[in-house]
């Protein structure tokens, strides 16, 4: 279960870095997503290596400003925000792309809503190399990305600068998937879709109220778009024998993509892991 296991770091740390040669984005481990969403963390790590980054982590876990800031600590905040900002420098001033699964996270460094950092020109470089994963991948990896077919439903807020909504949205229909974004009342839609479907959201706090409500396990972008990898990597393997075609990776009667299909099996963790 979530919170429970390895985070993200240690493994990304076990692992290695990617060879070097390839162009370097920064993946933006967040408090929450590491400690209680450690898989979306690897699925993105994994995605980035796909479409040829090397990925790069800061140099210890990063602190949650946001909870500083909700808690009204706003010195400690700013201390923190500063402090992270400083090691990600390096980076920064080299125009080195850092990638959040977090829209939180995004805010507090390219939007700057609180005013916790200076004004210079590392912040000005900021804004340009932040970005959501749902924005990184619309603006620089929609052509590299794998066919799936099947049907999502979109969970994400509208909210922020990045343009996560719209650019989640983008990516999923790249992948091949039929889209209906959910308003008004979510966690009723999702409870009307069914244990099969596939939705889709993202932020921690708003991903972990809508599986509360529903008890329905929540994908972030990133689990989807890795388990397409591996179910088109496998096809291309074997088109002729076991494996499915793109035209049979959903259940006819339903639109169901591969993800959806293994999280009704309830393997997925499994498989993920």
């Amino acid at each position: 279960m979530p919170g429970t296991g390895e985070t993200y770091t240690s493994w990304a740390t076990r692992r290695g870095a990617a060879p070097p040669g390839a162009a370097p984005a920064l993946l933006y481990p967040d408090l929450f997503h590491d400690h209680f969403y450690p898989a979306t963390l690897r699925a993105a790590h994994r995605v980035l290596e796909r479409l040829g980054y090397r990925v790069l982590l800061p140099p210890e876990p990063p602190p949650s400003i946001r909870t500083l800031l909700r808690g009204g600590l706003v010195g400690p905040a700013e201390r923190q925000a500063r402090r992270t900002f400083a090691r990600l420098g390096p980076w920064l001033d080299e125009g080195v792309p850092v990638v959040a699964v977090d829209p939180g996270t995004v805010a507090v460094f390219r939007d700057d809503p609180a005013g916790l950092l200076p004004a210079d020109r590392r912040t000005r470089r900021a804004r340009r190399c932040f970005r959501g994963f749902a924005a990184f991948l619309a603006e620089r990896g929609l052509d590299r990305l794998p066919r799936v077919r099947g049907r999502a439903l979109l969970a994400v807020p509208d909210a922020g600068r990045d343009g996560e909504r719209e650019a989640t949205r983008s990516v999923l229909r790249r992948l091949g998937l039929g889209v209906e974004t959910l308003g008004g009342d979510p966690a009723a839609a999702v409870r009307r879709a069914g244990a099969g479907a596939l939705v889709v959201g993202s932020g921690f706090g708003p991903r972990k109220a809508l599986e509360r409500a529903t008890g329905h396990e929540i994908l972030h972008l990133a689990d989807v778009v890795d388990l397409a990898f591996d179910r088109t990597a496998g096809t291309a393997d074997a088109r002729n024998g076991a494996c499915r075609s793109e035209g049979e990776l959903s259940r006819a009667s339903v639109g169901l993509t591969v993800a959806a299909l293994l999280l009704a099996g309830g393997v997925l963790r499994a498989w993920r892991r």
